[in-house]
């Protein structure tokens, strides 16, 4: 999904093709985590993690909508 990225530098074309996607590198080292069962491995904290969660809840309902959505507080 996010192995090739696209745009436009001063009206030039540019293309950048990756080997792996960013959610591997962004699951990787928690799975890490669980599996040392180190908590230091572990990059934000649980109010951190709630919260980043929120958003991309709400982001993902109001693409579905069409609609601003309100992120809930956590």
């Amino acid at each position: 999904m996010d192995k090739t990225l696209a745009g436009r530098e001063n009206e030039k074309p540019i293309e950048f093709n990756g080997e792996e996607t960013g959610y591997f590198r962004q699951v990787e080292p928690f799975m890490q985590a669980v599996e040392k069962r180190d908590r230091s491995l572990v990059r934000s904290t649980y109010d951190d993690a709630a919260r980043t969660l929120a958003v991309t809840i709400t982001a993902n309902r109001s693409l579905e909508t069409g609609k601003v959505e309100n992120v809930p507080r956590v």
